[in-house]
């Protein structure tokens, strides 16, 4: 039930109660102590609801500022009309703009064609990405996209223990260098085949359905050397495109295809033909 609703309710059920109670217990037939106490009853329980709707807001970052607005707007028509209906009318008014504000949209930084930049710009926090695989959620597409940048950006920043955070003791990896074992020794193998090397995975597209991610990207590095090529001191740029599938919230499949041979040109390699 939304809080104007229980709101609505509330007022309506207390001013039942309050017609019943004054017609079959006159004032002054009661206590003094009781009659103080009493009074207190309807701030009491307008402070409770107030505090209701605004926890509830608290949820919501977007909606916070706007409900305690309209809050503050309904209690300054209440005390300087003292009219209930003006009251209950305003306090309406302002659930309506908090539900508009609520549902207005919002940019979701994983849709495909936004191109953010490095992949940390675009990183889940660990702890959130953790919490999820825990609660069960990894089985969303959604949440998959989300993981997927974050494991291109721990390759990104080098981060191994991030890696294997992240996957499966029976990942296995197509498309790397020939007879990488699986798991995380094959995490570690990949990173003692790359050597030193400083890159930044660009994240182009992310699409999501099932079990699978796919991730368009490109990468800028130096490394020194690939292939047996030189490469010290020469930036490289070439595009990839990779598939991942999730298990349990962990990368259990890595399918790669990298435009190697632009790399290899880039470095200065040439194809010659046979002699």
């Amino acid at each position: 039930m939304s809080p104007t609703a229980v709101l609505m309710v509330g007022a309506v059920g207390t001013y039942v109660l309050r017609v019943m109670f004054i017609s079959l217990i006159p004032a002054h037939r009661l206590p003094e102590r009781l009659r103080h106490s009493l009074q207190m009853v309807g701030p009491a329980a307008l402070a409770a609801l107030v505090a209701t709707d605004i926890g509830h807001a608290a949820g919501h970052p977007a909606s916070i500022w706007p409900t305690v607005a309209a809050v503050i707007a309904a209690g300054a028509i209440a005390a300087l009309t003292k009219n209930l209906a003006l009251t209950i009318i305003a306090r309406l008014l302002g659930g309506l703009l908090v539900a508009v504000v609520s549902c207005s949209p919002t940019t979701d930084p994983s849709t495909p064609g936004v191109r953010p930049g490095k992949t940390s710009r675009r990183t889940m926090p660990a702890q959130l990405a953790n919490d999820q695989i825990r609660s069960g959620y990894n089985d969303n597409p959604g949440t998959n996209k989300e993981l997927a940048i974050q494991w291109f950006d721990h390759i990104s920043t080098g981060n191994l223990d991030g890696l294997r955070a992240m996957t499966s003791q029976s990942w296995v990896m197509v498309g790397g260098p020939p007879g990488l074992p699986a798991g995380h020794e094959g995490i570690r193998l990949l990173f003692e085949h790359i050597g030193e090397i400083d890159q930044t995975w660009t994240i182009e597209d992310v699409i999501a359905e099932g079990d699978k991610v796919v991730v368009r990207a490109t990468n800028t590095c130096v490394q020194e050397s690939f292939f047996g090529v030189p490469g010290a001191g020469i930036t490289q740029v070439f595009s990839a495109i990779f598939i991942l599938q999730f298990a349990d919230g962990l990368v259990v499949n890595t399918w790669r295809n990298a435009a190697d041979l632009q790399r290899l040109f880039q470095l200065g390699a040439r194809i010659l033909p046979p002699a």
